[in-house]
């Protein structure tokens, strides 16, 4: 019969050694970008509560999420509590994700433009009116076409544009938008430029005329009127 001390001791070792087996870190599993992945898709559609399986097979109670956009995309930050107690934050940035993107129109009518073409004789010389005197920015060029602000190209031709003798203004023409059409108008005043009076739409803003080298019909407008 083994005396009290020897068994307090025995006890004592097993106790320390069930202990330190205890603490053994446990395996660890290897997680993959899918795995980390289908996590983020599941933080994105749960609500503040619920629960939700992490990567290591654990579970964690969701307690609040934050988001912040930029020009650079849209940062989301998660707050989680897992099942052992310890606290996890979890961030996702999206580059190029922004509110803003909830406001574009469907894809199919983002990938069509409306671009005018004007026809003219002399392409340097028509360059000269539209980057200089309208002061558009030239977004691409050729020996044979300009192109303005991505909406306007300018083809070299013999055939009729927006020619007419008439000055009707309900008739077709180019129409540059300004901000400060004053300011334009004496800018055009002062080159010799020669120009319409200026007149008063009826939708508040206002607006003069002029043509360019070949006949064509230009119409300088500003939404701030006069």
């Amino acid at each position: 019969m083994q005396d009290a001390t020897y068994i307090e001791t025995l006890a004592g070792a097993l106790e320390f050694q069930q202990a330190s087996t205890a603490n053994v870190d446990a395996p660890r599993i290897k997680v993959s970008r899918s795995h980390l992945l289908t996590f983020t898709r599941a933080l994105k559609s749960a609500s503040t509560g619920d629960t939700v399986a992490l990567p290591d097979n654990r579970t964690a109670k969701l307690n609040g999420k934050e988001s912040l956009s930029s020009q650079r995309g849209c940062a989301t930050l998660w707050r989680l509590t897992v099942e052992d107690g310890q606290t996890l934050i979890y961030s996702f940035l999206e580059k190029g994700a922004n509110e803003s993107r909830q406001s574009l129109p469907p894809k199919d009518a983002r990938s069509h433009r409306v671009v005018l073409k004007l026809c003219v004789a002399d392409l340097q010389l028509a360059r000269k009116f539209y980057e200089q005197t309208l002061m558009l920015p030239l977004t691409d060029s050729s020996s044979s076409f300009l192109e303005f602000s991505g909406s306007l190209v300018i083809e070299r031709s013999s055939k009729l544009s927006l020619q007419s003798s008439s000055h009707n203004d309900e008739a077709s023409k180019l129409v540059v938008e300004v901000d400060d059409l004053k300011s334009m108008f004496i800018r055009l005043t002062t080159s010799g430029t020669t120009l319409r009076p200026m007149r008063r739409c009826e939708n508040g803003g206002a607006s003069f005329q002029l043509t360019d080298p070949f006949g064509n019909r230009v119409e300088v407008f500003s939404r701030k009127g006069m």
